[in-house]
């Protein structure tokens, strides 16, 4: 809802270059100019655009690597797969963190044929692409210059000759992209301020509470947190299995680049299966920067976006999945009594294509003729904007903005009439029984949907607001509910100072 507003206010007449992820509406614009039509159909064909670009760069991706045809199947099998897209972070919406992720296929498979044959063309499309990436999302996009400079070192090292680091265009590319990258971020007053915050998060002495809330959070969960993992990345996990014969496979060629031997190296038929291993290993040697960027997010505690990174490792994990499911179809016997094998490998297949397609679109309601989400789950937002009298509004699952974007599409920043913040600040986890009226020095109203609800204590497993959380804000004093249509519920919360006058009125 967000980002249609933003087209909107393009389409008005607003300056681009103002709009935080610019990509986005200018590729909507472009889109309406050409076929007349509403900002909102073209903005939820996106998706539908973006799931193809990834599905057919995975399959020409996997035919590189592969050095066969029949590579292009399988990758495009993989690709429907839609590994980097999961229920925690990375959704299949009209969003920039997504559709990112998925446009990022279209840069490896550059960079490889770049590799390969290197010329001014190829350069310069890679370089057109990258600072798409940045214009639709400069994480992302800081993502795929590491990766691109770690790839680019990783094939110099790889190669018999002395590595020529500095001459490698994939190390040009990313270094002067650096620049770009850094110039834009400074150039935005929010990317800066995040930019900020996360150094400052790193460089503190002390664990932050968020990141400390998590620990003590999975701890309670015990065993609990193994279930919610297989909930959420049974699909990722089962097709890791695959993963790991590629990455065998790659690790053993190096082993022996690196001039090793040894019984276990040479009982691994790296010869039996057609694989480029050269780029397949430099390829996996990508994940170091990605995983360093979860870590740093995930330990920093400034943002709740650590698992975007997550969605991106898993788009280059759909790479090396894909080469490792050729792999293990060549290396597969041949007699009919394979027969067997064949039926358990179509039905694992089947299964998952199954179950990714139900994270795309999940919910047929996002097609209907509307500005914004279904009318019962915005009718109690509505009746709140109405009559909150200026205090600040927050959510817990759902952030109350987007349906003040919903509600006023035309207003550059209707959140910030609603909420009173440009970005509201959710309750702390499991805020039961921890005074939640007692933290604020102004009052708030604290608005919760059933659909929210539904998600902490069943989906998520309570991971973060549980039954009892929730049941507190019933039963606590200094904390009202003034609203409840069944879909919405509003609480009123008493700030510090008015809370304890209240108390003090009650004790006499």
């Amino acid at each position: 809802m967000s980002h249609l507003s933003q087209a909107y206010q393009v389409a008005n007449g607003m300056n681009l270059l103002s709009t935080f992820y610019p990509g986005m509406p200018s590729l909507v614009e472009i889109n309406r100019e050409v076929t007349n039509q509403s900002a909102r159909v073209i903005l939820m064909s996106l998706g539908p655009i973006f799931f193809l670009v990834f599905v057919v760069f995975i399959g020409l991706i996997t035919r590189q690597l592969t050095l066969k045809s029949r590579g292009l199947i399988v990758g495009v099998i993989i690709g429907l797969m839609l590994l980097p897209i999961n229920l925690v972070a990375t959704h299949l919406y009209p969003h920039p963190n997504s559709f990112t992720i998925l446009f990022a296929s279209i840069g490896i498979f550059l960079s490889i044929t770049m590799l390969r044959s290197p010329d001014r063309d190829k350069f310069t499309s890679l370089f057109v692409f990258i600072i798409a990436m940045i214009a639709y999302h400069p994480q992302h996009a800081l993502n795929m210059i590491a990766v691109l400079a770690v790839f680019g070192i990783s094939w110099e090292f790889t190669d018999r000759s002395s590595p020529r680091i500095l001459r490698n265009p994939l190390v040009s590319v990313s270094s002067v992209m650096a620049v770009i990258w850094t110039t834009w971020v400074l150039a935005q007053s929010r990317f800066e301020q995040s930019f900020v915050s996360v150094v400052k998060g790193i460089l503190s002495a002390g664990q932050t509470d968020v990141t400390a809330g998590r620990g003590d959070t999975l701890a309670q969960l015990g065993s609990g947190i193994v279930e919610l993992t297989l909930r959420l990345f049974f699909i990722d996990l089962l097709a890791l299995i695959f993963g790991a014969v590629s990455g065998i496979f790659a690790l053993a060629w190096a082993a022996r680049r690196a001039g090793l031997e040894s019984s276990l190296l040479r009982a691994i038929p790296i010869k039996k299966v057609a694989t480029d291993h050269k780029t397949v290993f430099c390829i996996i040697t990508t994940f170091i920067p990605v995983i360093a960027f979860f870590g740093i997010f995930l330990a920093s505690g400034v943002t709740q976006q650590f698992m975007r990174f997550f969605g991106f490792g898993m788009f280059l994990a759909s790479i090396i999945i894909a080469v490792g499911l050729h792999q293990t179809l060549e290396l597969a016997p041949r007699e009919p009594r394979s027969t067997g094998a064949a039926i358990v490998l179509t039905i694992i297949l089947t299964t998952s294509l199954v179950g990714a397609s139900l994270t795309y679109h999940s919910s047929p309601m996002i097609f209907q003729d509307t500005g914004h989400v279904t009318e019962a789950s915005v009718e109690g937002f509505e009746t709140q904007f109405d009559y909150h009298n200026g205090v600040e509004m927050m959510g817990t699952r759902t952030p109350v903005w987007r349906y003040a974007v919903a509600l006023e599409p035309g207003e550059e920043s209707p959140m910030l009439k609603y909420t009173g913040v440009f970005r509201e600040n959710p309750p702390p986890d499991h805020f039961a029984n921890q005074s939640l009226h007692q933290r604020y020095e102004t009052d708030r109203v604290l608005m919760t949907t059933a659909k929210g609800r539904w998600l902490d204590t069943t989906l998520y497993d309570n991971i973060r607001y549980s039954s009892d959380d929730y049941a507190y804000l019933d039963r606590q004093p200094g904390i009202d509910k003034t609203y409840d249509n069944g879909d919405v519920r509003s609480y009123f919360i008493h700030s510090n100072d008015t809370s304890m006058v209240e108390e003090e009125t009650t004790s006499e």
